[in-house]
């Protein structure tokens, strides 16, 4: 505890394909790990690696000699998860990670993390990645302009699940999707920016370019986002949106002004089955149209319930 290790190049891991290494539950509890170098470039799943290692500060592993770290690796799901006092990462040098699917919960409440260098590489370099639910879980101290630059480059063609990405992610105040490269194979965001409570302004209308996405579940997606002003939703058509629970609930309550919300008529919502509370508590206007409420952002007005009836369309008529 409060210790250092330090792995030298093949004299830690010198491992055969397939095999795995797992350092976690508390066991060894080192405070600083410098495993530059190290690469593990052999190893199929780092699932769990340093998982509730509580009293690691700081982990170092650049690679220096040309070596890719983690080049064979499929998951690094839980990684750090619990990690709570981690305050810095170096992990220069991790690139072209081809067989990397699985990053779920990775930094699952690394509360403490604040500086986190290498992190543009990384997210340039996940294209085979899957699931990142979760992966940002409450990393709480992550902010800065830095930090929001690197976020920029997250590189995710392949990416289908995206839940609770950035949950709790209560410092960042602006997040650029644009050049995500997301695909018709994302399905679920729910809850990808709940509890964001500093976060001011959200852009994803460029993060696909393809004609359709095929995204089921944004239940609480914004939920809890009691500053955001701008929110700009994907410019392609969602034509299988069923879950929109929640999604704005306590949108900008924080703010003296209106959120402006771009794009949300690109949601299909012919297939929607839940809509519950969808702008509860947010910084919308609501607009009572006889027996129907509808919801006023900038100079838009949304009808995200079913069954208008006509006393509520002759208000509607009447009214604009």
């Amino acid at each position: 505890n409060g210790e250092t290790i330090n792995y030298g190049f093949g004299i830690v891991y010198n491992g055969q394909e397939g095999q795995e290494l797992n350092i976690n539950g508390g066991n060894i509890n080192y405070g600083i790990i410098n495993a530059d170098n190290a690469c593990f470039n052999q190893l199929d799943s780092a699932e769990g690696m340093f998982k509730d290692m509580t009293n690691l500060e700081t982990f170092e592993l650049s690679s220096e000699n040309g070596d890719v770290p983690f080049e064979n690796t499929t998951s690094m799901s839980e990684m750090f998860s619990g990690c709570t006092s981690l305050k810095d990462i170096y992990i220069s040098g991790w690139k072209s990670l081809t067989k990397l699917t699985d990053v779920s919960k990775m930094f699952y409440n690394c509360s403490s993390l604040e500086s986190f260098d290498g992190l543009d590489e990384f997210a340039d370099c996940m294209n085979s990645v899957e699931n990142l639910s979760y992966m940002l879980y409450n990393c709480k101290s992550l902010s800065g302009t830095d930090i929001e630059n690197s976020l920029k480059k997250f590189y995710i063609e392949s990416a289908s699940n995206l839940e609770g990405m950035f949950e709790k992610c209560s410092n960042l105040t602006s997040i650029d999707m644009n050049s995500w490269h997301l695909t018709s194979r994302v399905t679920n965001i729910s809850r990808m920016f709940y509890g964001c409570t500093s976060l001011t302004s959200i852009d994803m209308e460029e993060c696909s370019g393809e004609k359709s996405m095929q995204i089921t579940n944004a239940s609480h997606l914004f939920d809890g986002c009691s500053k955001l002003q701008t929110i700009i939703l994907p410019g392609t058509t969602s034509n299988s949106m069923t879950d929109v629970s929640y999604m704005f609930r306590g949108v900008g309550n924080g703010n003296t002004k209106r959120t402006i919300l771009t794009n949300l008529d690109k949601i299909n919502g012919y297939k929607v089955t839940d809509a519950s509370y969808m702008f509860q508590n947010a910084k919308v206007e609501e607009v009572e149209l006889a027996d129907y409420t509808a919801w006023q952002c900038g100079d838009h007005l949304y009808l995200t319930d079913e069954g208008m009836s006509d006393e509520a369309i002759t208000a509607l008529v009447d009214k604009y």
